[in-house]
């Protein structure tokens, strides 16, 4: 099947806000809000500050889960806390989601930004990725800041 991003609304150099679900080196699951920006039909980029332990699991794991939801309480756990371990399916995706994909690491390069509105002068790592599973539950748009409506 041929993956196109734009069954949930994304389109080509366009940021949305995600949650990104990853394997710890423990078997446990971890989850963090993360912008991704769409580089294609199905690649996408972005970038994660050096010491998260997201990085640590996309850099070890080659890969991840991008998960689509509109559901604000599912963005703001990740921040102030953990999201419970019932809270993932068996494939490392989250329960109650719009859609999710699945992505391999194409390559990862290290970043400097000397001003950056998150942090000053710190260390990330961007990370290309080619989407090689797509699963829409139900249909929606990514959010991408414009707060579109379906």
């Amino acid at each position: 099947m041929k993956i196109d991003l734009s069954l949930i609304g994304m389109e080509k150099g366009r940021q949305y806000e995600t949650i990104i679900t990853t394997r710890n080196d423990d078997g446990s699951k971890n989850a963090a809000p993360i912008g991704v920006i769409c580089a294609g039909n199905d690649k996408i980029i972005n970038r994660i500050f050096k010491g998260s332990r997201t990085l640590e699991n996309i850099m070890r794991e080659r890969e991840f889960t991008v998960n689509i939801t509109h559901d604000p309480e599912l963005f703001t756990t990740p921040i102030i806390g953990k999201l419970p371990q019932d809270s993932f399916n068996e494939d490392y995706s989250l329960k109650s989601i719009e859609a999710y994909f699945k992505c391999e690491v194409i390559s990862l390069t290290e970043a400097i930004k000397q001003s950056d509105p998150i942090k000053k002068k710190d260390e990330a790592i961007v990370i290309k990725s080619r989407v090689s599973e797509l699963t829409i539950n139900r249909k929606t748009k990514a959010l991408n800041g414009q707060f579109d409506t379906l």
